[in-house]
Order: structure tokens, then sequence, then C-alpha cells
């Protein structure tokens, strides 16, 4: 009989968060990353959509998987390698961090061919109200 964990396929969890610098948001990210990299039932791995940071290390140092996407100012065609690097990762799970990362990928998601679970995090309740409307929506 074979090993049951040979057989077993990981789901990917991909989270987003604009770079690695330290912030709230960030070590928190990092830290549930490390997190459920330890439990060794997802693959996951880590997406900054603008730049590195100071917690690349810390992904290093975990054996988490990453890629820097430097989407600063958004132009179409870096969208557009966004959209193809998550059909050819095809996650089952995309957890976003903050409103502009999940924004973009609201924007996008329809274009994904994935029938992915999306989670927006957001640390914090001092929202402006016109921000509220636009997670409601």
């Amino acid at each position: 009989m074979a090993n049951q964990h040979s057989v077993l396929k990981y789901k990917k969890i991909i989270f987003c968060i604009g770079d690695a610098n330290i912030g709230g948001a960030e070590k928190q990210l990092v830290r549930l990353a490390q997190e459920i990299h330890k439990t060794n039932t997802f693959e996951v791995i880590i997406w900054f959509l603008n730049s590195g940071g100071p917690l690349i290390k810390q992904v290093e140092e975990s054996e988490i998987k990453y890629k820097i996407f430097e989407l600063r100012i958004l132009k179409p065609w870096k969208l557009l390698n966004l959209i193809f690097e998550f059909r050819t990762t095809n996650p089952e799970i995309i957890n976003t961090y903050l409103v502009k990362n999940i924004f973009i990928i609201s924007i996008i998601k329809p274009f994904l061919n994935s029938q992915a679970k999306f989670i927006g995090s957001i640390r914090g309740i001092n929202f402006k109200k016109s921000l509220r409307l636009l997670l409601v929506i």
C-alpha cells in the first residue's frame, strides 16, 4: 500500500501584499505563511506586488517560495504578467493584504480562469467611509 503522504496533493495558497518592509500587515502575513508552511498541508507562496524589503530574509530562512512583481506603477503588461502567473500557478486560495492590493487582485480575478477562493485581509478598523464601501463591493 502506498504511503498516504506520497499521494497527497498539496493545495496552493498565495499570499499577496505590496512589499516586504517591516509593517504590521507585512509581519502578520509572513508569520501566518510561516505557520501554515510548517503544517506541510499547503504549498505556500508569497507574492510581493511592489517590491522586496527586510522581511525577505525571514521568508528565505523559512524556505517559502516568493516572487516580486514591481507593480509600483500599474502598466497593462505588468497586469498581464500577473494574470499569467496566477493562471500558471493555479492556487486554490488567494489571500491578499491591504486595500490597494485587494483592489488590484479584485480587478484581475475575473481573468484568472480559476475557482480560487479569494480572501481580503485588512488590519485595523479606522477606515474612511469610501474605503468601507469599496470593500463591500
